[in-house]
């Protein structure tokens, strides 16, 4: 299909300062390659699932979607499982405004709202590109315990007199500095 240009906000929910990026993006790119770049534009490592959430209909990777609707059909979440390979960006952004959400790593379940700022026509000698236009905060490490988690590691690094453990931990999940 055709592509336009999607400018896209992606913001972290529920996060203790603000984490956000803006991104430009081909409309015709899949689902499943769109989680690839929300995950690099947020700074994710790509180590744990994903999913979208749009209503009532989750997508996932292929291999996800598959066993969940062979093993719960839609019982457990209430709504159906699809397979993100196979929906474009068009299909889920139609208008300026449309949102959906985004949740990375069902341990300490990141939760992004993600939605769509503008439309524009790719110029005639334009081709179409993915591109990070801006942003705010860095991006919560890797296992840290989810929200919680991560407004403790910037509880410790504001603290004045650091334990061991402290300089430890923040060491361990790269807040040292």
């Amino acid at each position: 299909e055709p592509a336009n240009a999607y400018h896209i906000r992606i913001k972290l929910k529920n996060a203790p300062v603000p984490v956000w990026r803006e991104v430009e993006v081909p409309s015709n790119i899949s689902l499943a390659f769109f989680a690839f770049v929300v995950l690099d534009a947020m700074g994710w490592e790509n180590e744990h699932l994903h999913q979208f959430m749009n209503k009532d209909t989750i997508y996932k990777n292929s291999v996800c979607a598959k066993h969940d609707q062979k093993m719960f059909g839609d019982f457990m979440s209430g709504r159906r499982t699809l397979v993100s390979d196979d929906y474009s960006l068009s299909t889920i952004f139609k208008g300026k405004g449309d949102r959906i959400s985004f949740e990375y790593d069902f341990g300490d379940s990141w939760n992004h709202d993600i939605w769509l700022k503008g439309i524009r026509e790719y110029g005639d000698d334009e081709k179409p590109t993915l591109k990070i236009l801006k942003g705010k905060g860095a991006c919560p490490p890797e296992d840290c315990g989810g929200v919680g988690g991560y407004a403790y590691l910037l509880e410790l690094h504001e603290k004045k007199r650091k334990t061991a453990e402290d300089k430890e931990r923040l060491q361990w999940y790269d807040i040292d500095r």
